[in-house]
């Protein structure tokens, strides 16, 4: 995992140059158990580590329900593929690798599970795109408001898959 410094600010890597982003031959996009629309699960077991899908969405500086925050002002859009079904988990089993823009396994996951990232790792304040988490987790936030409701605990845990933007916040 590539995070910032101090001193330096790092800006993801989007690389529009190649006619195909990475996407797994082991996941599959079918109704989510975690919301009321798509998700993405495997197909086979998924190991720890393994990168999983790109995030390749054109940067904007708006913010709304399917963008992702990859700095103060700045956001990704949705790509139209795999990576725009990717949801959001309390207990999530995958993290984006900021280097790369890709999604990465927190640890094995077994065959026919949902993908999932804490969107709270990424966006600094979903405003009016907060929403009710239905994570079903035993450290379920309740509403997911972004990582600037999180308890000064809950940062510091999450601090090894933050985005560098999100640091010193």
């Amino acid at each position: 995992m590539r995070l910032g410094t101090k001193n330096k600010v790092l800006k993801p890597r989007i690389d529009k140059r190649h006619s195909k982003p990475f996407v797994s031959d082991k996941i599959v996009c079918r109704k989510s158990l975690l919301c009321n629309g798509i998700g993405v699960f495997t197909k086979r077991v998924i190991n720890k580590g393994e990168k999983i899908v790109e995030f390749t969405g054109e940067p904007t500086s708006h913010s709304h329900y399917y963008t992702l925050q990859i700095g103060d002002n700045e956001h990704i859009g949705p790509s139209g593929g795999m990576d725009d079904y990717v949801n959001h988990s309390c207990n999530p089993n995958c993290y984006i690798n900021f280097g790369d823009m890709t999604l990465i396994a927190i640890r094995k996951i077994k065959k026919g599970k949902e993908l999932s990232f804490s969107y709270c790792t990424t966006d600094y304040d979903l405003g009016n795109s907060s929403f009710e988490c239905k994570c079903g987790s035993k450290k379920c936030l309740g509403e997911v408001k972004g990582f600037v409701s999180l308890s000064r605990k809950e940062k510091v845990k999450m601090r090894p898959l933050l985005f560098p933007y999100l640091l010193n916040k």
